[in-house]
Order: structure tokens, then sequence, then C-alpha cells
């Protein structure tokens, strides 16, 4: 084998090579075929795992179709179910629409929170053990979003929508889609979600041009257009002009970027500035209301002034 070698090194040497190439396809069908067979297990699992889940839902809905209450009480507190419905602890949807209008009249007359939020939950929970997904489903969640929003309940306000959602799409009422298309868009736009943003904006787009104009759309895409420019101080001007609910949802991150901002001017203005200038840029609702965040963020007043010392707050608010 020497002797060819040193005789014939080139053959020699394309034989390896030919036998190296072999072995490496052979690895390269094996490791394909060994790919392919888990896949193949993988979507044998899948399909079980999607057969079991389908059936417990087909299981849960037949259930619930059958299920018709036959409790009449207007207010009824809410309880977390444990096991299967009692029909005689669930109303009926002619008892639901009465108690709807009962409750929110009350409300109105109390706007006691933790009481309308009680109640609407358990009509909630009982439009759901009935399967009732109608327009009147559509009104309460619409309503119930808007109160938790009013309120400053995200978390409630956030399971509202989630169900708007999917109502909507399963051709229920939409009057007001547009109204919640731009709080899914604010919501998506302040969590930097730009991807789901982007499809929001192509369903307002799709949506009628007379409801677009009377939800003041045009303002909400503005506010929208200056938080991806990070123009900050146009922002905080069409903050104040935002559509009353659209506003409070905003509430819930705004002083994320008054923050952003306040670092801007600390380290931007030289000796002082004044708190005036602070609370027009920034879109707080007073002087006080100014300071006491301001504070709270380890910014230094000169004395019991309303003038901030930002060369003294640079340290301080770097450490907050």
């Amino acid at each position: 084998m020497n002797l060819i070698r040193r005789s014939y090194p080139n053959v020699i040497l394309n034989f390896e090579k030919s036998k190296k190439k072999e072995c490496n396809h052979r690895l390269l069908l094996k490791k394909s075929e060994e790919s392919k067979r888990l896949e193949r297990r993988r979507n044998r699992f899948t399909n079980q795992s999607t057969s079991i889940i389908n059936k417990s839902i087909q299981l849960t809905n037949e259930t619930n179709q059958s299920l018709i209450g036959t409790c009449e009480k207007l207010e009824k507190n809410y309880l977390r179910l444990t096991s299967a419905p009692n029909p005689s602890t669930i109303r009926p949807l002619a008892i639901l629409e009465q108690a709807f209008s009962f409750v929110i009249n009350k409300y109105k007359s109390n706007n006691d929170w933790s009481y309308i939020s009680n109640q609407l939950k358990s009509i909630r929970q009982d439009l759901m053990v009935q399967s009732i997904r109608n327009d009147f489903t559509v009104l309460v969640y619409e309503e119930n979003a808007r109160i938790a929003l009013e309120i400053g309940d995200l978390d409630q306000f956030i399971q509202c929508q989630a169900q708007l959602e999917m109502l909507y799409d399963s051709g229920c009422n939409r009057t007001n889609l547009i109204e919640f298309l731009i709080y899914r868009l604010l919501y998506s736009l302040l969590l930097n979600d730009y991807k789901k943003a982007n499809r929001i904006l192509i369903d307002i787009d799709e949506t009628n041009i007379l409801l677009r104009k009377s939800n003041n759309i045009d303002i909400v895409l503005e506010f929208c257009s200056s938080f991806r420019r990070k123009n900050y101080i146009q922002l905080f001007t069409l903050y104040k002009s935002l559509p009353k609910l659209a506003c409070c949802l905003v509430n819930f991150f705004i002083d994320i970027y008054r923050k952003q901002m306040i670092q801007i001017l600390i380290w931007g203005f030289a000796p002082t500035l004044s708190i005036d200038v602070v609370t027009t840029m920034l879109a707080y609702e007073s002087n006080e209301i100014c300071r006491e965040h301001l504070s709270s963020l380890g910014v230094i007043f000169i004395d019991e002034s309303m003038s901030i010392d930002c060369k003294t707050s640079r340290t301080s608010f770097d450490k907050k």
C-alpha cells in the first residue's frame, strides 16, 4: 500500500477524498432521516395533544350550551367556580340584561368601583358558563373596559380587551371597534411592541372613514408618530389633547417617559431650572404634583423655592 501511495499519490489522495465524501454523505443522510423521524414524532404527539384539547373544549362547550340558568337576582356577588356551575345560581340572558342596567345605574349614583367590578365580573361569568357570545356580551365587556380605564385597573381592562378582540372577530357588534383598536394600538406602542402596533394600524386603516373621524383618530396617530420618533416635546403636547379614556390608558405609562425627559432637562440646563417650565413641558396637572413626582425621583430643589438645582440633582437622580 505504501508503494502504491508513493507511486500514485494523486490517485490515493483522490480515493481518500472520495471515501471521506461518501462517509460525510452517509452521515448527512443518517442525520436527515433522524431529523425527519423526530419531526414525525413531534407532530404525532402535537396532533394527539391538540385532539385531546379539542375534545375537552368540545365537551365543555356542549355542557355549557345545555346550561340555562334559573336565578333571578339582579345583584349577585362574584365567586370563582371550583366545580360545575349550578343552574340555580346562574342568571339567564333576560335577567342578565336587567341586572346590567341596574348595576350600571347604581354605579353612576355611588361611583363605587369595588361594587361595580364585583357585579360586572359576576355578569361576565354567567354569560361565559352559558356560552352567550352576542351583542349584549360585547356591551358588557366594552362598558367594563371603559370603567376599568377610568378607575385605573389595568389588569381588568386587559381581560376585557382580550375578550372583545375575540368577540369582534366572531362577528358580534363592531360599532365601537375603532375605539378599542385605538386602546390596543396605544397599549402595544407604549409597551414597545411595534410589530403588533403595525398590525393594528392596518386594521384601523381598513375601518370606515366616518368611524375614524368620530374617534379623534388623527390625534392618536400623531401621538403614536411622536412616540416612535421619540419627539417627547410634541408627545406631551398631544397627550393633553387625547380622548379622555385614551389619556387614562397612557397614564399607566406616562411617568416612565417623564423620567426620561427629566434626565435630559437636568443635564441640559444649569445651574437651575424653573418648575413652571417642567410642569408645562411634561403636562403635569400642577406645580405641586410635578414637585412631588420630581422629589420621588431624587430631584433637588433650592431651599423651598420652585427651582430645580440641576447640578446637585444629576447625582441623586442617577442613584434612583
